[in-house]
């Protein structure tokens, strides 16, 4: 489960954007299943990003390489582990073939004009 700071259940947390607002889906994604990664690992609890994370982006900025870049190297490539992010984009489209990929764990699907 996932809870805010006053103890709520948030259940799933959904994640989405287009252009650049899928880029920052993606590191806020990444961001945020950290955050429960490491409040679950403090109080002996394990956490599995793919039962409380959507990721969906259409023709979004690749976000992996600005996060490995904001992380100093910490970036840690099993953060969103089995997370079956999609990321749609239209053929021709330049937007989505920029920043650096799109996070790993997630499959990008072509769309039609």
């Amino acid at each position: 489960m996932v809870f805010n700071a006053a103890g709520d259940d948030l259940g799933r947390v959904d994640f989405t954007g287009h252009s650049l607002g899928g880029a920052l889906a993606q590191y806020a994604a990444y961001d945020y299943a950290k955050q429960q990664e490491d409040a679950a690992a403090g109080a002996g609890q394990g956490w599995v990003p793919s039962d409380h994370i959507d990721l969906v982006t259409f023709n979004a900025l690749g976000g992996f390489d600005a996060l490995q870049s904001h992380e100093d190297g910490g970036y840690q490539d099993g953060v969103l582990a089995g997370l079956a992010g999609h990321h749609f984009a239209v053929r021709g489209d330049i937007v989505s073939r920029l920043g650096g990929g799109s996070m790993r764990s997630a499959r990008a699907s072509p769309l039609r004009p």
